[in-house]
């Protein structure tokens, strides 16, 4: 036996509810965002999400990227994973 519901969702909040549901286990962060890998590599960017189930930080935006060799790499929406 199936069974099958429609819900309207709606409001200000409706996206961010909705996108909760589905990936609750990412962490949004905003404003000055400075990261440092275990490889001393620093990510600069105003917007990120960090996946803790998936290892993985996505940064939105535009990114800046110091490497520990002090190279420097300037990008944006960039995926980093474990």
């Amino acid at each position: 036996m199936c069974y099958r519901t429609i819900l309207c969702i709606s409001g200000p909040d409706a996206k961010s509810f909705l996108q909760n549901l589905v990936t609750n286990d990412v962490t949004k962060l905003k404003n000055n965002i400075v990261a440092k890998d275990k490889d001393n590599n620093i990510i600069k960017s105003d917007y990120a999400e960090y996946n803790e189930k998936k290892k993985l930080l996505k940064s939105l935006g535009p990114t800046l990227i110091t490497t520990s060799e002090n190279y420097i790499i300037e990008g944006k929406n960039i995926s980093l994973d474990d």
